[in-house]
Order: C-alpha cells, then sequence, then structure tokens
C-alpha cells in the first residue's frame, strides 16, 4: 500500500503550517473532514471541500504545493493516514492497520526514531550491539542475520512508552525491549537435499565484521537443524561496539510482542585509529578527533524469507544517514572524505554440487541491488550539525539471493601544507604525516630540495609556521589527542623539543611573527567557538586571551608592521567573512565583510 496517496486544495500558493486546506483522497476523490461517529476514527467524508487539514512536518523537503502527493503523519499517535476498508465506520486506518503485511505487521513510531529518508516505517535507532547470530530454519525457509541491540536507555523508555500506549504492548514490560533484534537474510548458494533444504549466506564477513566466513558459520548452523531450527553464535568485532540501525519497525506477532527491525536496511558503526569498532559515540571524550572511520552496508533482504510477502518490503527503499565527523572537524571545508567500496566473494561459485547459487558472473561482486549511492558533508536536518551525508537507494527484492552494498568513508582533518621563507631564495614545507600524524618537513637551499625530514609529535590538523629572522623557524600544531597548542623552535642549528602551550583548541593555529622577537598565535577555542589568541614577547608567553566571536573555521592572521595585527575567520551564523583589526593599541570590533564561504 502507497503511503503517498493525499494532496490539499486550498488558496493558491506555498501550503503553511496554520492555514485551512481540504484534504482529498486520490483514491476515491472525496476530501475528509472531522465528524463524531459511533464507530471507526471521528472523521467523515465530504463531498466538497472543508478546509480544517494543516499538514507540517521535517519530513517535507519544502511547502507543499497544490495537488502534490504527499503523506500525512499523525505524530501522537506515530502512523500514517491511509485509505483501507473496515467494517464499520469511514474507510480509513492507519497504515499499519491496513493489512499485508503477514505476520510482521508496522508498529506506530515517534517522529524522533524515523529514517530520514522519509522511508514508510522506517526506524533509526542506536546502543550497544550485545551478540551475533545466524538461524537457520528447520520448516521455516530462512537464513537470518541477527544483531542483537542494547538500546541506549531514553531510547528504551521512550519506545516502551509509546508502543505501551499506542501498539500492541499495552501489557508488556520494559524488558521486552532490553534488546531489540535486527534481521537480514542474504544468501549466495540453495541446496535443496532429501530430506532438509540449506541455504548459505552471502558474504556479510566484511560488513559484521566476523572472525570466519560467513558461509562457514551459516553451513554448521544448517548442519544443525532441525525441526525447530539451528542458530550458531558468530564471533565478530560488532560484539559491545557501537551500532546504528535502519529497517523496518515490526512486530514479529508469531512470537506474540516482540518488536524488531526486520529487515534491516542498512547499519553502521565507527571504527578509531587502531581498526577497532568504536563502543562510543561523538558525546565521549574519546571520540577521535581527527580522523574517524564509518563502515556502511545496505541490504535487500532475500525473496525466500516469508517477510517478503510484506507490502512495505515490495519496493525500493532508501536510506539516509548523518554520521558524526571527528570532534575537530566541525566545518565543511575542515573535512576530507575518502570513499572506499568493498567487495564481496561470491562463496557459491567456490562450492560444487549445490543445486543453486548467486549468478554474479565472477568469484567477485561489487554490490547486488544499489540503485543509487551518494556522500556528502551536510547538515543534519534534525539538530543542525554537520556530518557525513550517506544516500543510498536499494533495488526491491527482484531474486531469492538479496542485495548488499559495503563502503567506508575515512573522515579525516584537511591537513594542507605550511610554508614560509627564512631568506629570500629559501623556503621550508611542513605537513602532517599520513601514518603516524609527525610533523614532516622538507627545505629548499636556492638549488635543491632536500628530503623529508621527520620531526616527530601527533599533530592533529595543518601546521603554522613562521621565521623570525634567517634560519629561524617557529612551528605550531594542536596536538592530537590534548588539543593543547604545542611548539617546536629551530634558531638555525638545532630544533627544541616540544613545547606545550596548553589550552583547549578546537582547530589548527594560525601564527605570524610581527617583530624578530614577537610571535602572535590565534585559535577557535573549543567551548564557545571564540577566536582565542596567546602572544611571545621575546621573553614569555602571555596567558590565552579570548577575543570573542563566533568561528566556523580556522583563523587567518597576517601582520601589517610591527604591533599591527589582522586575523580573519569565517562567521559561525552565516558564513560570512569577518574580521578584527589591531593597531597596537587596541582591537577593532568585528567587522563582517560579507560574502557566502564553504
Amino acid at each position: 500500500m502507497d503511503v503517498d496517496q493525499w494532496e490539499l486544495l486550498g488558496t493558491p500558493g506555498e501550503v503553511m503550517p496554520g492555514a485551512g486546506y481540504t484534504l482529498r483522497n486520490r483514491i476515491n476523490d472525496r476530501s475528509v473532514r472531522y465528524g463524531e461517529r459511533e464507530y471507526g476514527i471521528n472523521l467523515v467524508w465530504s463531498d466538497g471541500p472543508v478546509y480544517e487539514w494543516m499538514v507540517g512536518g521535517r519530513h517535507l523537503a519544502g511547502p507543499v504545493r497544490l495537488r502534490q502527493r504527499f503523506r500525512i503523519v499523525n505524530l501522537e499517535h506515530g502512523d500514517y493516514l491511509a485509505y483501507g476498508v473496515r467494517d464499520f465506520g469511514i474507510n480509513l486506518r492507519w497504515w499499519s492497520d491496513v493489512g499485508g503485511y503477514g505476520s510482521y505487521l508496522p508498529l506506530p513510531l515517534p517522529e524522533r526514531f524515523r529514517g530520514v529518508s522519509g522511508e514508510a516505517g522506517q526506524a533509526e535507532l542506536s546502543g550497544i550491539n550485545r551478540r551475533v547470530n545466524v538461524f537457520h530454519g528447520g520448516t521455516d525457509d530462512e537464513l537470518d542475520w541477527n544483531l542483537h541491540l542494547r538500546l541506549d536507555a531514553d531510547q528504551r523508555r521512550a519506545l516502551f512508552r509509546h508502543l505501551a500506549e499506542h501498539g500492541p504492548g499495552g501489557s508488556a514490560s520494559e524488558d521486552d525491549l532490553a534488546e531489540i533484534e535486527c534481521e537480514v537474510m542474504v544468501i549466495d548458494g540453495y541446496d535443496n537435499q532429501t530430506f532438509d533444504e540449506l541455504w548459505y549466506s552471502a558474504d556479510v564477513t566484511r560488513t559484521l565484521r566476523l572472525h570466519e566466513s560467513a558461509w562457514e558459520y551459516s553451513r554448521r548452523a544448517g548442519a544443525q537443524q532441525n525441526v525447530e531450527g539451528a542458530s550458531v553464535d558468530a564471533v565478530s568485532d560488532l560484539v559491545g561496539a557501537r551500532l546504528h540501525v535502519q529497517g523496518a519497525f515490526v512486530n514479529d506477532a508469531a512470537h506474540g510482542f516482540k518488536p524488531e527491525l526486520h529487515p534491516i536496511d542498512s547499519i553502521a558503526y565507527a571504527v578509531g585509529a587502531d581498526g577497532r569498532v568504536l563502543s562510543v559515540g561523538p558525546d565521549s571524550a574519546a571520540w577521535p578527533t581527527s580522523e574517524v572511520v564509518w563502515r556502511v552496508g545496505a541490504f535487500t533482504n532475500s525473496s525466500f524469507h516469508r517477510i517478503n510477502a510484506a507490502s512495505y518490503v515490495q519496493r525500493n527503499r532508501s536510506t539516509v544517514w548523518f554520521l558524526p565527523l571527528p570532534s575537530g572537524v566541525t566545518a565543511a571545508g575542515d573535512a576530507n572524505v575518502l570513499v572506499r567500496p568493498l567487495d564481496f566473494v561470491n562463496q557459491g561459485r567456490l562450492h560444487d554440487g549445490l543445486d543453486d547459487i548467486r549468478q554474479a558472473g565472477s568469484d567477485r561482486y561489487a554490490f547486488a541491488g544499489l540503485l543509487a549511492h551518494r556522500t556528502s558533508v551536510g547538515h543534519d536536518p534534525r539538530d543542525g550539525t554537520r556530518k557525513l551525508e550517506v544516500s543510498l537507494s536499494m533495488a526491491r527484492p527482484g531474486d531469492r539471493w538479496g542485495g548488499m552494498f559495503l563502503s567506508e568513508y575515512r573522515i579525516s582533518a584537511n591537513s594542507g601544507p605550511a610554508v614560509t621563507a627564512v631568506r629570500a631564495g629559501t623556503l621550508d614545507v611542513f605537513v602532517r604525516g599520513r601514518h603516524d600524524h609527525d610533523l614532516v618537513r622538507r627545505h629548499y637551499d636556492g638549488r635543491n630540495w632536500s628530503g623529508w625530514i621527520n620531526l616527530g609529535g601527533d599533530l592533529a590538523f595543518t601546521p603554522a609556521v613562521t621565521a623570525r629572522g634567517p634560519h629561524v623557524l617557529d612551528v605550531f600544531v594542536r596536538g592530537e589527542h590534548d588539543d593543547d597548542l604545542v611548539h617546536r623552535h629551530f634558531d638555525g642549528q638545532t630544533w627544541s623539543g616540544w613545547i606545550n602551550l596548553g589550552g583547549d583548541l578546537a582547530s589548527g593555529p594560525a601564527v605570524t611573527a610581527d617583530g624578530p622577537h614577537v610571535l602572535d598565535v590565534f585559535a577557535r577555542g573549543r567551548h564557545d567557538d571564540d577566536l582565542v589568541h596567546r602572544f611571545y614577547d621575546g621573553h614569555s608567553w602571555s596567558g590565552w586571551i579570548n577575543l570573542g566571536g563566533n568561528l566556523a573555521s580556522a583563523p587567518a592572521v597576517t601582520a601589517g608592521g610591527p604591533h599591527v595585527l589582522d586575523v580573519f575567520v569565517r562567521g559561525g551564523d552565516d558564513d560570512d567573512l569577518v574580521h578584527r583589526h589591531f593597531d597596537g593599541q587596541t582591537w577593532s570590533g568585528w567587522i563582517n565583510l560579507g560574502g557566502d564561504l564553504a
């Protein structure tokens, strides 16, 4: 049943909150108005227009146009209004009550848990994954991979309260939501033996971070099956990890009250610099500062599974993720995103004697069922913060094997070079090294380039460098682990060690020398996105000085003469170029120079 079946009639122009409109159903070509009745919803049909409906909600990309198809969500109940025949009352039902779903009934869902894509019935849940197992059905035709998601406490309480009032969980307890099973069936091989049917898993080995092949785990489950089926626990790096899952939020009515995400549309999890799946989110102090890898998998369920009869499965399905960036990357221009799709082994081609296998054409395949894939750094419509947006569209189940896609997204702080000249004809270039995030340098003496020289350290961003005189260099970086300002000085002969100047920086530094002995260093402060400043007068360092502002980028600075400074930043409110000037005595206010900076 398509949920996009309504249109509005009313005063021409944009449909805005607070205005009255007629709600017309395209199925029966009549309008809806409120009216009390003994049975059914207190709504009645009207042959003429009645202007008593309003639309809204963040699922709309913009104002609704007259005669544009759209969906109506009742935010209190958490379900769509849809046409549906009933024994008593007007032929309207909630979408989850229309039927055609088999034993997997969609559940009403609070708006905060809906997937951003607007896919019908799609929930986005997150928590700590407690277990990974594969279940091979006995009399049931299924081979399900199951993730067991321990929801965050606030999610669990909110869902329980909603389902207790609006769903089939009126007599249930919060313990029924202690873990949400998330299921999907994707296979590479099938064998119809005399007494048993055997299904062999598709290659979700890397998707689920399994320690053995997915095929081998499924083989063990098949070997142990009986009338009731058999389950085999898998050793997986996802056990104990923080996992994000989107899929159809349904009740498995065959087991009473058993909410599930079934089938899974997509999963996502973050990997740290040590290659381990993270168990923390971006609110934790342990969240990566300068680099994080997101791994995203997407699926289409096998048509073998009985849930395939549900109408919400029989369509192309989309998923949109907004995934947190490293904590030090708060502006789109600060992020470097490297996309690396991962392929799959077609295990069916490696095993003889099966009745049927996935026909992928080779021993490996890049994806199956993928219609569209797009990535960008954009604003999450739910909280306005910049995140990695990953949009996926998977084809409706077209064969028994199921669809699969897997990709990694390495998000790192942009780290370009910093360069200065200690005298005419020479150059000193500094960059952040890729492998150990060390400070590395090359020098040009006017005729030849030196090799790369590793100066150590643990950089989070691009370094900043200035020359105070012939052969005298000062390099500043933001530290990887503690966000402090750290400094190395070169006196023309030797380098000092790393000197920690403290602070709590949210960007890389900017530095200038406005005299032979004077240094001025600026950065964006972490807590209020203010411009912060330290200076060296030739003898000692000042403390940190807060110059205010609302920065959306690292600053840039230049010295126009002795003790004369000009600092430029991107404003946090409107993305304009903003500027402060120091004349040697006082600072100007912030001066907005306009623009629309990215």
